[in-house]
């Protein structure tokens, strides 16, 4: 079914619905792989880091983490 938005623009109604499901996942998907294994970084599971290592894995994880928490609120439905 499509509608006509503001600017008499036809708009198909699933593809719109769709959408923020499909940018959920294909956001989430490599953050969550990021979080994951900068997680086994931190953890030295491939081997020691150093200090400024660890400072820059843990930047990553909080900024991964961050941008997951604004996905994840752009995508709620009301």
């Amino acid at each position: 079914m499509a509608h006509e938005d503001a600017d008499g623009v036809k708009v198909d109604m699933k593809v719109e619905s769709d959408f923020p499901a499909k940018m959920s996942h294909d956001f989430r998907t490599p953050l969550n792989i990021i979080i994951g294994f900068t997680e086994l970084m931190l953890d030295e599971v491939p081997g020691k880091i150093n200090e400024e290592q660890r400072r820059s894995l843990t930047d990553i994880l909080n900024s991964a983490k961050r941008l997951l928490e604004l996905v994840n609120n752009m995508t709620e439905r009301p």
